[in-house]
């Protein structure tokens, strides 16, 4: 799938959604770019060059899994 942006007036809005609307929604996906989107976008694009530049450390699933269990362990009392 391909992703494009457009910039539209408002006056101009209803008329284009209304010809998106004629595609399913498999056919195309409207994706609304609000601050949340693109304080995410953001975020993620920060991470993923982090990881690119081999700045970010790694663990396996079993040491997520035993750092967890820790967690829940010191924990599990206070519920």
């Amino acid at each position: 799938m391909l992703t494009i942006r457009l910039k539209i007036k408002e006056n101009a809005l209803d008329r284009v959604m209304h010809s998106l609307n004629a595609f399913t929604s498999d056919e195309l996906m409207v994706i609304h770019e609000d601050q949340s989107y693109l304080d995410n976008q953001k975020y993620l694009q920060k991470e993923l060059e982090e990881i690119n530049n081999g700045n970010e450390e790694f663990v396996s699933h079993e040491e997520l899994e035993s750092s967890l269990n820790e967690v829940i362990t010191k924990y599990e009392d206070r519920l």
